[in-house]
C-alpha cells in the first residue's frame, strides 16, 4: 500500500462519517456521529491538507476527490459556525417583536456549583430585571446566597 492510496482511504473516511449521519433511521451507531462535528471537520482537513502537500493533483479523479473532500468540510464546518467567534453574537439581544410593557423577560443563568462568585449573577439578575429567573446547577449554598441577595 502506497501513500496515496492510504491518504485516499483516509479520506474517503471522512467522506463516510460525515455522510452517516444524513441517514435517517434512529440507530444509536447511526445517530453518534451527528455530535464529533469538530473531530471530523479537523480528519477531513487533514485529509485535504496531506493530499496537497504530497500531491501533485493532476487527474480528474483528484479534482473529484478533492471536491467531494471540500464539499464535507464545509459541510462540516458549517455546523460548527454558529459556535465559532465568527458567528454574530445573539445572546442577551432583546426581541425586537415584544413589547417592552407587556413582553415577558425570561432569564436562566448555568450557575454552576463550584462558582463562589454569586455576586457577579445577583448583579446581573437586578440589571436585567427579568420576570422569571431559572437557576441551573445549583446547590443550598447558591439558594441562601440567591435568597439573600434578590
Amino acid at each position: 500500500m502506497n501513500l496515496k492510496s492510504f491518504l485516499q482511504g483516509f479520506g474517503i473516511l471522512a467522506v463516510i462519517l460525515t455522510l452517516i449521519p444524513l441517514i435517517a433511521a434512529d440507530f444509536w451507531w447511526i445517530r453518534m456521529f451527528d455530535y464529533p462535528h469538530i473531530q471530523l471537520t479537523l480528519v477531513t482537513l487533514t485529509a485535504i491538507a496531506a493530499y496537497f502537500i504530497k500531491f501533485e493533483i493532476r487527474a480528474w479523479r483528484d479534482y473529484l476527490f478533492m471536491v467531494v473532500l471540500i464539499s464535507c468540510f464545509i459541510f462540516q464546518f458549517s455546523k460548527l459556525y454558529p459556535y465559532t467567534p465568527f458567528s454574530p453574537f445573539e445572546a442577551g439581544k432583546p426581541t425586537a417583536e415584544v413589547k417592552e410593557k407587556s413582553g415577558l423577560k425570561i432569564m436562566t443563568s448555568n450557575v454552576l456549583q463550584k462558582n463562589k462568585k454569586s455576586g457577579l449573577v445577583i448583579a446581573e439578575v437586578k440589571k436585567i430585571d427579568p420576570d422569571i429567573v431559572i437557576f441551573t446547577e445549583t446547590d443550598q449554598r447558591w439558594l441562601n446566597e440567591l435568597e439573600k441577595g434578590l
